[in-house]
This record gives structure tokens, C-alpha cells and sequence, in this order.
């Protein structure tokens, strides 16, 4: 007699042959949906609303840099206890007040730009920030024990996926209903994602099976020597991919201050979506196969000599269309990297703490 594990067996295979059951493809598909809903939607067109805004109002590059580091101050101090929290709640309802505090992050923009609601704004999305690089890996690291690199490198791009829809159209729908509008927009899209990505990411329970199995894998001693260089490379990654993807969302500002119009600017932000999903996908496979450090040094390389076009090449709009692709690696360390990097050296469960520690000592 066929096994229901077996019924539940589709035709889709990981990288060490492993078949995909139906219940692991429905939770890979919620990830999908949540990540391109936290993600790919409001805060990778933020660099397209804080143009058009600093376009509109006429305030400082120094004030939308500030706003961005009170995000990521935000972001490192609370991710510790924050990220703690979610292990303790209930974390369906979680995720969504989550994605509730970031749309409400930007509703406050609509309602002012000056005085408390700009830096109210800031802190909101910087508390939001601080489970968006534990909370999907480390489930799908339960779901997927065989192929946690490949499955969360595919559900990471649908962040980059959401991006390289909504930027062009975010450029467009700011010429038509302006970008107060187009936050109502993109917030109604958020929410349409979120709920059915949750519902499906926590339908069913972890498999008591996949769960030993993880545990069992993640148990081997780790000495204190391997995790104090884990936790410098880690903090090395944190930092460049942090200061990485603050570039790539205000990408349009660099392209508006070295003189390209709004809709290059999208376009740019356009193609970084585009190699966030080649380059996340890729990352997961490698790991799976070669191995996370080796994927990371291949990641940190690549960046690397993008970052050297947009220094030298600046006034070659096809390079820096080309170097931009390129440069959608930064995604791949700032979000797959983080979490692979602490799972592969540390137990599971002390992985999500370790990176809102790292967080904490690189302010």
C-alpha cells in the first residue's frame, strides 16, 4: 500500500534529489507570497517614494540618510529581544502585526514629512526589519532539512521578484495618482500577499520527523573558536550588506544626483530586483552544493566589482544597467547569507539569537 508521504510526493526535486511532498511545496509557496509581500513591495520602492518626495518637497539627501540610519540603529537595538519575542509568540499573528507596523510606517509619510512623523516613520520600519532575516529561513530550515539553501534562496527572491514588478510601477503610478496615492497602493498590495502567504506558510505543523531530523543535524558541538570567526564573517557580511542594500533601495537618488531622469533611476532599481532573484536562487543551490562560505566569498565578489563600475563607469548608462544586475548580490548576502552563515555553525535555535547579537555589537 502506497504511504501518504509518498502520495503526497510531486515531481519536483532539491539538490540532493530529495522529493518535495505537496505540504512542503504549499509552505514554500506562503514564504513566497510573505516574503515578496515584507519585502518586495513598500520598502524596495521606498528609494523610488524618497525621490519623487525630496523631488516634490525639496528636502535634503541628509534627511532622507537620516532616516535611514535611525531605521537600521532601530533595526540593530531591538533585534535581540524582538527576534526572542517571535520565537515566544504565536507566529502567524506576529508576522502580521509585523507587516501591519511597516504599512503603518509609511501611512505616517502621508500625513507629514516634517517635525515626529518622519522619524516616527523611520522607527516603525526599523522595528519591523528585525525578523525579516530569521523568521522564513528558520522555517524553512525545519520544512526543508535536506535542501534549506535551495528552498529559502527561492522564497528570498520573490523579494526581488516583487521589486522588479512594483518599482517601474511605482514610478507610474506616482505620474498618475502621486506618491501619497501610491503608498495607499502598494500597502493594499502588501496586505492582499501577506494574509494568503501566511495561511498557507502555517496551515500545517513542522512534521515531527523533519523536526528530529534538523535537530539531530544541528546538534553536532560547534567549538568557541569556529563560532567567533562565524561570528566575524557574519558581522562582516551584516555590515556590507546592510550599507549594500541601503545603496540599491536609493539607487534612483544616485542615478537623479549623477544627472539620469526618475524613470532611469527606476529602471536601474529595476534590473538590482532582477539579479536579487537570479543571485538568492543561485546563492541557495551553491550552498547546498559547495557550501555557504564559498557562495558567500563568490556573492561578496561580484558586489565588489559592481561597486567598482558605479565608482569608474558612471557616465555608461549600459554598464551601470549590467552593473546593477551584478549588484543585485548584495540581497543574496543581506538576507540568504545571514541566515545560512549562523544555522551552519550554530544550533538552530541559537541562530536567530546570534544574529540579533551581531546586530546589536556592529552599531
Amino acid at each position: 500500500m502506497i504511504s501518504k508521504e509518498k502520495s503526497d510526493a510531486v515531481a519536483i526535486r532539491g539538490s540532493k534529489n530529495q522529493a518535495f511532498t505537496s505540504k512542503q511545496l504549499m509552505v514554500l509557496v506562503g514564504a513566497c507570497l510573505y516574503q515578496c509581500a515584507m519585502i518586495g513591495i513598500l520598502l524596495n520602492c521606498s528609494g523610488v517614494l524618497f525621490a519623487e518626495m525630496r523631488h516634490e518637497l525639496g528636502f535634503t539627501m541628509s534627511k532622507v540618510s537620516l532616516y535611514n540610519t535611525i531605521k537600521s540603529v532601530i533595526t540593530a537595538l531591538a533585534a535581540a529581544s524582538v527576534t526572542a519575542l517571535y520565537f515566544k509568540s504565536k507566529k502567524p499573528v506576529f508576522l502580521l502585526l509585523n507587516q501591519l507596523v511597516t504599512i503603518s510606517g509609511f501611512m505616517l509619510l502621508t500625513v507629514g514629512t516634517t517635525g515626529p512623523m518622519w522619524y516616527v516613520s523611520a522607527v516603525l520600519c526599523g522595528l519591523s526589519g528585525c525578523v525579516g532575516s530569521v523568521a522564513i529561513p528558520m522555517l524553512l530550515t525545519q520544512w526543508f532539512p535536506q535542501n534549506a539553501g535551495t528552498a529559502t534562496g527561492i522564497a528570498m527572491s520573490f523579494s526581488g521578484i516583487g521589486g522588479a514588478v512594483c518599482n517601474p510601477l511605482c514610478a507610474k503610478m506616482i505620474g498618475v495618482i502621486g506618491w501619497k496615492g501610491t503608498i495607499y497602493f502598494l500597502s493594499i498590495i502588501t496586505l492582499m500577499l501577506t494574509i494568503p502567504g501566511l495561511f498557507l506558510m502555517f496551515r500545517y505543523p513542522v512534521p515531527d520527523a523533519q523536526m528530529q531530523k534538523r535537530e539531530k543535524e544541528t546538534s553536532v558541538p560547534v567549538n568557541v573558536s569556529k563560532r567567533i570567526v562565524t561570528i566575524i564573517l557574519v558581522s562582516i557580511v551584516l555590515v556590507g550588506g546592510g550599507l549594500g542594500v541601503t545603496f540599491a533601495v536609493n539607487i534612483s537618488m544616485y542615478a537623479q544626483s549623477i544627472g539620469y531622469s526618475l524613470t532611469v533611476g527606476a529602471s536601474l532599481t529595476t534590473m538590482i530586483m532582477l539579479g536579487n532573484v537570479c543571485s538568492k536562487f543561485l546563492y541557495g543551490i551553491y550552498c547546498d552544493k559547495k557550501g555557504v562560505w564559498k557562495a558567500t566569498i563568490g556573492a561578496l565578489s561580484v558586489v565588489l566589482v559592481s561597486v567598482l563600475s558605479y565608482i569608474f563607469l558612471q557616465n555608461h548608462v549600459i554598464i551601470l544597467f549590467a552593473a546593477s544586475f551584478v549588484y543585485g548580490s548584495v540581497y543574496a548576502l543581506s538576507v540568504v547569507g545571514l541566515s545560512r552563515c549562523c544555522v551552519q555553525l550554530m544550533e538552530s535555535r541559537k541562530a536567530s539569537i546570534t544574529l540579533g547579537f551581531i546586530r546589536v555589537s556592529i552599531v
